[in-house]
């Protein structure tokens, strides 16, 4: 299976101070003391976790499958099961980096079961689902230059995608990727290289420009 960039539908943005009133107090508050609260019991803590990060963790799993009823599904299975073993997790001071590296292990354990049914040998494969404003963009010359950047991307080896995903939308430092990769951050530091040297002699002198429309594309969500 291979998978490559494709479109999905927008992600209406989250305004727990109008929406979620009960949980906004927990915006103003470190993560790892969020993380704490959830951990001692807290349902507030665990509703606030849920509807923050869902949608990330979502958008993350829908780059390994375009099986959205099993990435739902892999999630929600995922809360369950932090919820019934919350009082036996580790602390963590960013949530995020803590359930990215559990939805990748939960995803890909189960594509990788679906992959050996269908003749797939690589349950790791993975797509960068750019989102659906790159669709709608008014300006065509604009429009033509991110569809240039994702034609681009998806020329990248799966793991050099990931690490480009991981790192300019999702932010994460190189070491955390190296731990959610389980690769050595020397690792990543050369597949970072290796993707953006890729990119340069792909799109040579638009390679600034995919930086640019990368960041800009993903700077909605």
């Amino acid at each position: 299976m291979t998978l490559n960039v494709t479109h999905r539908a927008p992600q209406k943005r989250i305004d727990l101070k109008n929406d979620y009133p009960y949980l906004a107090d927990f915006e103003n508050l470190p993560e790892k003391t969020v993380w704490d609260h959830f951990r001692n019991g807290s349902e507030e803590a665990y509703s606030f976790i849920y509807i923050t990060f869902f949608p990330v963790l979502y958008n993350y799993g829908r780059q390994f499958t375009h099986d959205t009823a099993l990435v739902k599904d892999a999630l929600q299975d995922l809360f369950i099961h932090l919820w019934k073993r919350k009082e036996h997790l580790s602390p963590t001071d960013s949530i995020k980096f803590y359930l990215l590296a559990a939805t990748r292990r939960r995803i890909i354990k189960l594509t990788g079961k679906l992959n050996v049914l269908s003749g797939n040998t690589d349950p790791e494969v993975f797509g960068i689902v750019m989102p659906i404003e790159a669709q709608i963009i008014a300006d065509q010359n604009a429009k033509e230059q991110v569809l240039r950047v994702r034609e681009a991307v998806n020329r990248l080896t799966p793991k050099q995608r990931e690490v480009i995903f991981l790192m300019f939308y999702e932010n994460l430092s190189h070491e955390q990727i190296a731990k959610i990769l389980s690769l050595e951050t020397k690792t990543i530091y050369n597949l970072l290289y290796k993707a953006i040297k890729g990119l340069k002699e792909i799109m040579g002198s638009l390679l600034l420009l995919a930086a640019v429309v990368l960041s800009w594309v993903y700077s909605s969500f």
